[in-house]
């Protein structure tokens, strides 16, 4: 029986559509209503934030194979709960610990003060990934979305009181508008703790004999990906940072539309339910391409409209566009590997980022740093397409 994938997808799209549009209004209420320097402090702030939580991403993929029939392989979620928990507190940890180091504090440039809130946010972030990820476990994808639309409705919410009604502009007041919309989901996920077995499994990554640790290091890879480029950009020009991360925030919609749509690519693939790596290449193409064009012939209009004080950089748009296309596309071929347990691919692209980090911390220029994310955006597609026809018997659905 042959499935529409957009009509079948269409409610999962609608509200994922509707976060786009909700997570750009609450940067644009920050971006109207707050200085250069508060500004600044909320890049470093998303971009870690980001860090953190498109991991947890992988958890309701690697879910996907507990659940059968309605039923749930307990021993196995509290595996992945109890390992999942312990590296969030780790990361957390380590996080507040560099932080307090000189040397990071160059890298990281978030203020002192901030950085406990930040750390309570990144926790809560993990509860409630974790507890909504079991709608993705059972392929339950409208509540799941919906679930997530609540969220980040609800914080945007909360930033319009905060920042326009009672004229809070500041950085604290940011960090709580997210964690005021994490604790009203609270009844949600306050019972997980139940599936952590510390004595049982606390880093016993042995017992993980599924797909997750594949998934958390893709998933890790490219929340790098996505996000190095502004920490690059702070890190060599914090007077122009503000402008490229707005810049690149229209830049990196293909990139983070793809992700979505990797959820549906990995269950039905390691379920062998339906061939739709195409599908959703010819749809993460066709989105790319019309993005293009959309910036092309509206890009004044996006400026003077959404930004009216700022004067974005066209070619820079255009450019972040190109760029992230590419690690879209590579991205979702990367889930297509993943589903069929090829590891090669994630050793080559790990050892190319190492690469890349150390090069580009050395520029001194964006623009030159863009040149770069150029070459290693090809070289990412390039090892995708390498090892997908080298390793699959039957690419794209058809036997080769």
């Amino acid at each position: 029986m042959k499935i529409n994938f957009v009509k079948s997808n269409l409610y999962l799209l609608f509200f994922t559509s509707l976060n786009f549009i909700l997570s750009y209004i609450f940067i644009y209420i920050i971006t109207i209503s707050t200085s250069d320097e508060v500004y600044f402090q909320f890049t470093g702030i998303i971009t870690f934030l980001n860090l953190i939580s498109l991991p947890l991403n992988s958890l309701g993929q690697s879910l996907s194979g507990l659940f059968k029939n309605g039923k749930v392989n307990k021993k196995k979620i509290q595996i992945i709960f109890t390992i999942s928990l312990n590296i969030t507190i780790l990361f957390i940890f380590l996080f507040f610990l560099f932080s307090k180091m000189s040397f990071m504090k160059n890298i990281i440039l978030i203020d002192e003060i901030y950085i406990k809130y930040l750390c309570l946010v990144a926790f809560l972030n993990f509860l409630f990934a974790f507890r909504i990820s079991f709608f993705q476990g059972m392929l339950d994808f409208k509540n799941w979305s919906f679930i997530n639309f609540l969220l980040i409705l609800f914080r945007t919410l909360v930033l319009v009181i905060l920042f326009l009604l009672l004229k809070k502009n500041n950085v604290i007041h940011i960090l709580l508008a997210f964690i005021i919309s994490y604790l009203l989901f609270s009844p949600l996920y306050v019972n997980v703790f139940k599936y952590y077995k510390f004595k049982k499994y606390f880093f016993n990554f042995v017992k993980l004999n599924f797909n997750f640790l594949r998934n958390l290091s893709l998933i890790c890879l490219y929340g790098i990906v996505l996000n190095i480029d502004v920490f690059v950009a702070r890190y060599i020009d914090s007077s122009e940072s503000n402008i490229y991360y707005i810049s690149a925030l229209f830049g990196k919609i293909p990139f983070m539309v793809s992700s979505i749509l990797t959820y549906y690519l990995y269950p039905t693939n390691v379920q062998k339910v339906e061939h739709n790596l195409l599908k959703i290449l010819i749809l993460n193409l066709s989105i790319i391409i019309l993005s293009i064009f959309f910036y092309k012939f509206f890009y004044n209009i996006i400026n003077n409209l959404l930004f009216p004080n700022l004067t974005l950089d066209f070619n820079l748009i255009l450019y972040v566009t190109i760029i992230f296309g590419i690690f879209s596309i590579s991205n979702t071929i990367s889930f297509k590997l993943n589903a069929s347990k090829k590891n090669i691919h994630l050793i080559i692209k790990y050892f190319a980022l190492i690469i890349f980090i150390f090069l580009v911390f050395s520029l001194s220029d964006i623009a030159i740093m863009l040149k770069y994310m150029l070459l290693f955006s090809i070289s990412y597609l390039v090892c995708d397409i390498v090892v997908l026809i080298k390793y699959e018997k039957n690419i794209l659905g058809r036997t080769v």
